[in-house]
C-alpha cells in the first residue's frame, strides 16, 4: 500500500501542476471586461459588436508540460523599407468559451527593430491607418477580416532585470473598426518575457 502512495506522489510530482498567473478584475461598469489596469494582470478584454471577448489565462507549465500565453510578438519581414510587428492576442468571445480566436496588430516597424524598442512604444498613441499598419482579427461568428483604429501604450518596456534575465510590460487601450463589426472599450495588461518574443 505504501508503495502505491509514493507511486502516485512521484506521478504528481513529475508531472507538475500549471498555475493560472491571470488576474481578472471585474469592470462593474463595463459588464464582461476586466477594469483597466497596468499591473501585469495578464489579460485583455473588449467588445466585439458588444459582446464581451477575453484573452485565456496565461499558465506556467509543469515538469512535463508547457505553459501558455494570451499574447505573443513577432516579426513579419517584409521586402519594402520596414518590417510588419505582430502583437496577437489569443482568446474567445464569452458566449463561446471553447472557440479559439485573435485580435492581432500589425505595426509598421523599422527593419532594425528589437524586442528591447517595445520601449519606445511608452506613452504612444497611433492612428492605425494603411500607412502604419493594420488590425486583424479571427472571431468565431464573425468573418476573418482587416480593419483600422488606435492604440495607446500606457506602459510599455522590456529590459534586462537582472544579468542574462529580461523582463518588461505592455498595456494599454484600443479600438478598431472592420467592415462587419467593431472591437470598442479594449484594454490590455499584460507581462512580459522572452517566452512571448517569436524573434
Amino acid at each position: 500500500m505504501k508503495s502505491k502512495w509514493i507511486l502516485v506522489a512521484a506521478s504528481v510530482l513529475l508531472a507538475g501542476c500549471n498555475k493560472n498567473i491571470t488576474k481578472y478584475y471585474a469592470d462593474e461598469e463595463d459588464k464582461g471586461l476586466a477594469v483597466f489596469s497596468n499591473t501585469g494582470n495578464n489579460i485583455f478584454t473588449c467588445y466585439v459588436n458588444e459582446l464581451p471577448w477575453r484573452t485565456f489565462s496565461r499558465t506556467t507549465g509543469g515538469l512535463f508540460s508547457g505553459g501558455t500565453s494570451e499574447l505573443y510578438i513577432s516579426k513579419q519581414i517584409d521586402s519594402s523599407a520596414q518590417d510588419l510587428l505582430i502583437i496577437q492576442w489569443n482568446g474567445f468571445l464569452q458566449k463561446y468559451p471553447t472557440g479559439y480566436n485573435t485580435i492581432s496588430l500589425y505595426l509598421k516597424v523599422p527593419k532594425d527593430f528589437t524586442r528591447n524598442d517595445i520601449s519606445s512604444f511608452q506613452g504612444q498613441r497611433f492612428a492605425i491607418d494603411s500607412s502604419k499598419g493594420y488590425f486583424y482579427a479571427n472571431i468565431s461568428g464573425f468573418n476573418t477580416e482587416t480593419g483600422f483604429g488606435n492604440i495607446y501604450f500606457y506602459s510599455a518596456s522590456f529590459d534586462s532585470a537582472t544579468q542574462g534575465s529580461y523582463s518588461g510590460e505592455l498595456s494599454g487601450i484600443l479600438e478598431a473598426d472592420f467592415p462587419d463589426f467593431k472591437i470598442t472599450k479594449g484594454r490590455f495588461d499584460d507581462q512580459l518575457s522572452v517566452s512571448q518574443f517569436q524573434f
